[in-house]
């Protein structure tokens, strides 16, 4: 069976020109959501993109937040339904959560405001000092 290399829709470039015009055709419609934006009517620059990423310190307070809520639940249940396998698991949650708490200690500190004593110190050395705290942790 023979590769038919004169239809367009078998050649690289064909295949190229397909795409671009579904890409083309596409882009009216995104363009035209693009165009309606915030930006336009006066809002902020950013437009929809604005949102900021979550810090690793509020991501690790979801983390150990939630583990802690699954853990009373699951532990409520395990009591109720008398199971040991739903208790170990609660207990082995615990554990997790309990290293999300370590973690969120850590990026306490490491994030916390300088201190006085620091902030009378030369920038390079506080710099050095805090960078020091920061592979410390």
């Amino acid at each position: 069976m023979a590769l038919q290399t004169d239809n367009p829709a078998y050649t690289a470039k064909g295949q190229l020109t397909m795409v671009a015009e579904m890409s083309s055709n596409q882009g009216a419609a995104t363009t035209s959501l693009k165009n309606s934006g915030p930006s336009q009517q006066g809002g902020d620059d950013e437009g929809f993109n604005a949102v900021k990423p979550m810090s690793n310190e509020e991501v690790l307070n979801v983390a150990f937040f939630s583990f802690v809520g699954f853990v009373v639940f699951q532990a409520v249940f395990a009591l109720i339904a008398k199971s040991q396998s739903m208790l170990a698991d609660s207990e082995a949650m615990t554990v997790d959560a309990v290293t999300y708490l370590f973690n969120l200690c850590a990026e306490r500190i490491k994030n916390r405001p300088p201190k006085e004593a620091e902030l009378r110190l030369k920038p390079k050395q506080r710099k050095y000092q805090r960078e020091l705290r920061r592979l410390s942790l």
